[in-house]
C-alpha cells in the first residue's frame, strides 16, 4: 500500500520531461525578449548619438553659415577643435563603441566643406548660397536630393551594409568624406543594421531661418 501511494503521488519521467521542456521554453522566451529589449535600447541610444552629432554640427553651422569642414585625415587622438567634424564627431560614439562618420555632399564647385559658397544667402555680407547637387537613396528606397551631409553608424556588426557608401571609409579611423558623382549613388535601401540620418540643404535653410 505504501509503495502504491508513493508511486501515485510522484512524477513520472514523462511528466518531468514536460515540466523541463516548458521551463526551457519560458527561459528561451525570456532570454529572447531581454536580447530584443537590449538591442532596441542600443538602437535608440545610437539614434540619440546621431542627433547629438547633428545638433553639434548645426550649432557650428549657425555661427559661420558654412558647411562642416574637417581635417584630412581626422585625428581623434588630437582633434582640431577649429574643424567642425573633428570637434563634433571625435567626442561621440554609437552604442557599440564605434565612431559616427559623415558623408558630405557637393555643389557645382566641389565638396561642400571646401566650397566658397554658403548654406544660405546673405546679400549684405556678399555670401552666395551653394547649389547642392548630391543625392542619396534612403532606407525606404526614396531618392533624396540636395544632400548636405549624412551621419552614419555601422550598427551592431561594425560593418557598412553597402559599398556604395562604405567604400568612402576604407579605414576604421576615416570619419569624413565627400560624395563622388562618378560613383554610384549612396544607397541605404538594403540596410540590415546601419543607422543613418540625412540633412538636406532645405532643412538647413529652414533651421537657420534666413
Amino acid at each position: 500500500m505504501l509503495l502504491a501511494s508513493s508511486q501515485k503521488n510522484g512524477f513520472t519521467l514523462v511528466e518531468l520531461a514536460i515540466v523541463i521542456l516548458i521551463a526551457g521554453l519560458l527561459m528561451g522566451i525570456g532570454i529572447f525578449s531581454w536580447q530584443s529589449m537590449m538591442k532596441a535600447r542600443k538602437i535608440a541610444a545610437t539614434r540619440s548619438a546621431l542627433y547629438q552629432a547633428k545638433d553639434c554640427l548645426l550649432t557650428r553651422i549657425a555661427s559661420t553659415n558654412k558647411f562642416p569642414d574637417y581635417s584630412s585625415p581626422v585625428d581623434c587622438s588630437n582633434p582640431d577643435s577649429t574643424r567642425d567634424v573633428d570637434f563634433c564627431l571625435c567626442q561621440i560614439k554609437d552604442a557599440w563603441g564605434k565612431r559616427i562618420v559623415l558623408l558630405e555632399g557637393r555643389d557645382g564647385t566641389g565638396c561642400l566643406s571646401s566650397s566658397s559658397r554658403y548654406v544660405t544667402r546673405n546679400k549684405a555680407a556678399s555670401q552666395m548660397r551653394a547649389t547642392l547637387t548630391s543625392q542619396i537613396r534612403d532606407t525606404h528606397g526614396k531618392t533624396i536630393k540636395r544632400v548636405a551631409f549624412v551621419l552614419i553608424s555601422k550598427g551592431e556588426d561594425g560593418e557598412f551594409d553597402s559599398d556604395t557608401y562604405g567604400d568612402y571609409f576604407p579605414n576604421d579611423n576615416d570619419l569624413a568624406n565627400c560624395i563622388d558623382p562618378a560613383n554610384p549613388i549612396p544607397d541605404f535601401s538594403n540596410n540590415t543594421d546601419d543607422i543613418m540620418i540625412v540633412i538636406t540643404g532645405n532643412e538647413l535653410q529652414t533651421i537657420l531661418d534666413y
